[in-house]
């Protein structure tokens, strides 16, 4: 397998950041200086390229990373490094993700693109929402994420550039430095709060971070929770939630069309006969980005899954694990980022009489205390 620059470089952060943090130099040097040599010669290699083939220079994330590192270590100028330098400071046209931004603040202080880096920072809290429970975070396409990570080395990065910002950058802030830290340092432990962070460069990242600035209110942060057990007839059942938003619909195929049923008092306004096709549709909201999440629908018993096989499945746009019941479909979603979602089950309908269809709850297995559920419907259904 080919050596990657890019996954290089991201190796190279983590090892750096620990350097940086025991504040001795020789920390990772075995590992690192091999790192750093293969990044330096594929930065200079490129540069070669790019000026034999007069190339415009490309600032990727991967260059980004490069030059990130280069100021974080300290290290001398080169040639190769002032090139990708100006290459960043020169390229006004190129539109980067707020991770590059919060590198180019960085890079650029106290160079002769001190300017740009000060335009970066307030563009980047520009970019920025913030809530009284969630705090400062990102809520825009230009701050990327990954599957396992999301927005978190993005967040981690603006937090440093924060940090490393110099008074004159701060000054063109709406708010104080540290009200803007500690608001996303808010959103960091919220985020661990509903996600596991099984992938090491967003433990990392963020455990960088909160240790980078000890001096905070935010110290003892606790969470806690309290829940209450009731029994309701299904008339009393209405949608309700906290991080999420549940909304079921049942729809019938009807000359070749999906005709969704109006419901009054929890009851079909339409009898339903046996041998028809109908489906449950869905619609999720999720007011952050969560971790192992599962959805439970009860199903009228006069209704069979038409896909009676438990597996994985793909629901326009959300891949989960489904799993068929007696009386319930199940699914489970590792990773159910912020956002609306919309997808459906089909059944057929195998028996008549009066039944009731439930409710369908999603809750947050490793946050339970986020739970949310829909109302409850009764079907009728005649031969």
């Amino acid at each position: 397998m080919e050596a990657s620059p890019y996954i290089t470089s991201q190796i190279a952060i983590l090892l750096a950041r620990t350097e940086v943090l025991h504040q001795q130099k020789d920390f990772n040097r075995e590992l690192l200086e091999p790192a750093l040599k293969f990044l330096d010669e594929k930065m200079k290699e490129q540069m070669m390229e790019n000026k034999k083939k007069e190339w415009k220079p490309y600032v990727g994330e991967t260059e980004c990373n490069y030059l990130y590192l280069c100021q974080l270590l300290q290290r001398k100028e080169t040639s190769t490094l002032r090139y990708w330098l100006d290459a960043m400071g020169k390229d006004d046209k190129h539109p980067y993700s707020m991770y590059g931004k919060a590198v180019q603040s960085q890079v650029f202080a106290s160079t002769k693109y001190d300017e740009l880096a000060q335009i970066a920072l307030q563009s980047l809290i520009e970019h920025t929402v913030v809530s009284p429970e969630m705090g400062r975070y990102f809520d825009t396409y230009r701050a990327l994420q990954g599957y396992d990570s999301y927005r978190i080395p993005t967040q981690v990065m603006t937090l440093e550039a924060l940090a490393k910002a110099s008074e004159a950058a701060c000054q063109r802030l709406p708010l104080g430095r540290q009200q803007i830290t500690e608001e996303m340092q808010l959103w960091l432990l919220q985020s661990k709060h509903t996600q596991v962070w099984n992938n090491s460069r967003a433990t990392t990242d963020a455990a960088y971070s909160l240790l980078s600035s000890l001096d905070t209110s935010l110290r003892g942060l606790t969470w806690g929770a309290v829940s209450a057990t009731y029994t309701a007839t299904p008339e009393e059942i209405t949608a309700q939630g906290s991080g999420f938003q549940i909304e079921r619909s049942l729809q019938v195929l009807h000359d070749g069309k999906w005709k969704t049923l109006s419901v009054k008092n929890n009851q079909t306004s339409q009898v339903l006969k046996v041998g028809d096709h109908v489906r449950w549709v869905y619609t999720l909201k999720a007011d952050r980005d969560f971790d192992h999440v599962c959805l439970k629908s009860t199903r009228p018993a006069a209704f069979e899954s038409k896909h009676p096989f438990s597996g994985m499945t793909w629901m326009n746009g959300l891949t989960a694990y489904r799993m068929v019941r007696d009386t319930e479909n199940e699914y489970f979603f590792e990773h159910l980022p912020k956002g609306e979602y919309r997808f459906d089950d089909e059944m057929v309908v195998i028996r008549s009489g009066e039944f009731s269809g439930g409710i369908s709850t999603v809750q947050c297995t490793f946050a339970p205390e986020f739970i949310a559920h829909s109302s409850a419907l009764d079907v009728l259904v005649k031969r």
